[in-house]
């Protein structure tokens, strides 16, 4: 039985579920709203469903939550903008975001992220087939400072893998 804290609506697994079992990934909308459940609410709904369960997506967040974190809190202009061949200028972002990247992307705040410091993060979108793989470039004063790469869950329904093993 699922503690009353780490409780989430119903809808939010069942929207997941129905996303991974169509296109055999989650992308990095449902990935990103995944990585900003508690740590008991990942666990208690997501590491134990049958369908969205095991290292299958827990792996994938809690090794690239920072980032994702970051892509949860923006907007759809700011995520545009992010994807576009410039990449999002983070000194524009507001407050409530700028002041979480230092930690989150681990870099000197002190020297990438004072006002006349050109900083931005870019991002890439490849498909692996049925997966993605995203890129994500942290540049300050034109330098690339960190790189993440996150590759989406795979999915495969155990009659996928029952019907492989005969």
């Amino acid at each position: 039985m699922k503690h009353r804290a780490a409780q989430i609506p119903e809808a939010w697994l069942n929207e997941w579920r129905r996303k991974i079992k169509k296109t055999r990934t989650l992308d990095i909308d449902q990935l990103s709203r995944i990585a900003m459940l508690t740590p008991a609410q990942l666990w208690e709904n997501v590491a134990d469903d049958d369908v969205l369960g095991g290292d299958l997506v827990i792996t994938v967040v809690t090794s690239n939550q920072d980032i994702l974190k970051i892509y949860a809190r923006l907007g759809r202009n700011e995520r545009q903008a992010l994807f576009s061949r410039n990449g999002l200028d983070l000194r524009l972002l507001p407050p409530h975001i700028s002041a979480v990247l230092p930690e989150a992307l681990r870099v000197d705040s002190r020297s990438s992220f004072d006002a006349d410091t050109p900083t931005r993060l870019l991002a890439r979108r490849g498909g692996i087939g049925s997966q993605f793989q995203y890129v994500f470039t942290f540049t300050a004063a034109g330098q690339e400072t960190k790189e993440w790469r996150l590759v989406t869950p795979k999915y495969e329904s155990k009659d996928d893998s029952t019907s492989k093993n005969e």
